[in-house]
């Protein structure tokens, strides 16, 4: 298993990458950060995460997708951009020598 900060890293190269910004957003948090745990973040960023992923859990799916696919979905393209610069922002703060983990 990669390391949390190998993980943001990954969905970050993932939202910089080439397509629309709902399909990299949707893609870099079902791949790499989907199935973290709170305790494999540093205490000061719980409650960001957590925001963020109740923002991506927040619709029902339908026909088989998931339900971060429904939530990005029913995003506007602003929203979507939100939550990649919140993605971003964890990445700095997992990153930051007085924040970072393993």
């Amino acid at each position: 298993m990669a390391k949390t900060w190998e993980r943001f890293y990954l969905a970050t190269r993932t939202l910089v990458g080439p397509g629309p910004i709902k399909r990299r957003l949707a893609e870099a948090f079902e791949a790499n950060l989907e199935d973290l745990n709170l305790g494999e973040l540093p205490e000061p960023i719980h409650n960001e995460f957590k925001e963020l992923l109740n923002e991506l859990h927040s619709v029902s799916p339908i026909d088989g997708e998931s339900v971060v696919w429904a939530s990005v979905r029913k995003m506007s393209d602003r929203d979507a951009d939100r939550c990649a610069e919140k993605i971003v922002h964890l990445y700095a703060q997992v990153t930051r020598p007085q924040t970072a983990v393993a």
